[in-house]
């Protein structure tokens, strides 16, 4: 079967990670959107991608084998790439049917070939007869922090409890049938791995220091470091390469970022390559306990949520003891330093709380961050970051 992952025009609401990223890559258990299709899939079906042309450049790049934005597409199904796909849920998408809740499309079946140029139109045309269901589905950023405690433990399913590594003979573990311990993890001394709550996954290569605390659900990706006396209290997201310190919960962190050091990240979700420094803390509740308004650059929406903290892109940095505010938006590349707490709104390449960061100043920095991980920045990052920093 030949499936066509497609982003749509609400996108926007997933920004700052969509300015870099595509719908499919947001994270949600241990899976992105596309990594759980690749995961569910048989080897003889076939994925392209439909995405906005500003990112065409990046996307193509990163995901070399698989063809994006072609000319034709060949016919197949169509998914929604924010949307969270199961093996379930595939086998109930019929030929002919459009599927829908509301305003979002989440899946429909083309028999014919299609030009590019035309898949507005064709997508319009899905909409007029749709069938109604109820999908888990990524609308902003928080949707995938929410979801994401079901998805660790449907995840950890496909996962054999084994517990591999060196684990030090006094680190406690609890329910520890619903403990994962790749290859090659070392547990040291005085850690607590508390699964009562759900599942934990540690993938290989891991290394969890003296005295930190890891309670479930919680995805640690490979080749991490979790800190002496990190506190991960539960529906936690690692990615890989990261190294995370402090307190730790209800957030998602993508791979190669950094929060090294005490401070508290609460209802966030993080971008890649990303520093938070020393005594960073995110606010993720109103003193009212009222529900929080969040702005985009475009306009600013009701979430109808109580727990929002930081929706932070990619390429961002804390100074120390920085206080960001319940429900904050901060984009690609700013540097955030300050007294006091930070404005809820910090646009992309903001530089502390009044000027832009120097183009040339960012970019040599973003190099020097990615020549520490043995990563290049490539032309096709360098080409999109420049494209927005030039709408500044």
């Amino acid at each position: 079967m030949n499936y066509i992952l497609f982003e749509d025009h609400f996108t926007q609401f997933l920004k700052p990670f969509s300015d870099l990223h595509a719908s499919f890559e947001v994270r949600c258990g241990k899976f992105t959107n596309l990594d759980r299709l690749f995961s569910i899939l048989k080897p003889t079906d076939s994925i392209s991608l439909i995405v906005r042309p500003e990112i065409e450049e990046i996307i193509s790049e990163k995901f070399n084998n698989l063809n994006v934005n072609p000319n034709t597409i060949e016919p197949g199904i169509w998914l929604n790439g924010a949307t969270i796909w199961s093996e379930n849920i595939l086998k109930n998408i019929s030929d002919g049917k459009t599927y829908a809740n509301e305003d979002i499309l989440f899946a429909f079946t083309v028999s014919n070939k299609i030009i590019f140029d035309q898949i507005e139109k064709m997508i319009l045309s899905k909409r007029k007869v749709t069938s109604q269901i109820e999908l888990p589905h990524i609308s902003f950023l928080w949707d995938a922090i929410k979801e994401s405690h079901h998805q660790i433990q449907e995840d950890f399913l496909k996962n054999f409890p084994v517990r591999h590594g060196n684990i030090h003979h006094s680190a406690i573990m609890v329910n520890e049938e619903s403990i994962h311990c790749g290859t090659d993890t070392i547990i040291k001394a005085g850690v607590i791995i508390d699964a009562s709550n759900g599942p934990v996954i540690i993938e290989k290569n891991t290394l969890i220091e003296i005295g930190a605390l890891l309670q479930g659900p919680l995805y640690i990706g490979k080749n991490s470091i979790i800190n002496p006396g990190a506190n991960l209290r539960g529906n936690v997201i690692i990615g890989p390469f990261c190294k995370i310190g402090g307190e730790v919960e209800d957030s998602i962190i993508h791979g190669y970022s950094n929060k090294q050091h005490d401070g508290y990240l609460g209802h966030s979700y993080v971008g890649e390559w990303v520093n938070l420094g020393a005594n960073t803390t995110s606010s993720d509740l109103k003193n009212t306990y009222g529900q929080i308004k969040f702005k985009f650059p475009e306009l600013e929406v009701k979430t109808g949520e109580i727990f929002i903290g930081a929706m932070i892109g990619d390429f961002v940095r804390t100074g120390i003891s920085t206080m960001l505010n319940t429900g904050s938006y901060i984009g690609i590349g700013a540097n955030v330093f300050g007294g006091g707490f930070q404005e809820k709104y910090i646009p992309s390449f903001k530089w502390g709380k009044s000027e832009v960061v120097k183009w040339n100043l960012f970019i040599e920095t973003c190099n020097r961050m990615k020549k520490r991980r043995n990563k290049n920045l490539t032309t096709a990052v360098i080409n999109r970051l420049k494209n927005l920093y030039k709408f500044l």
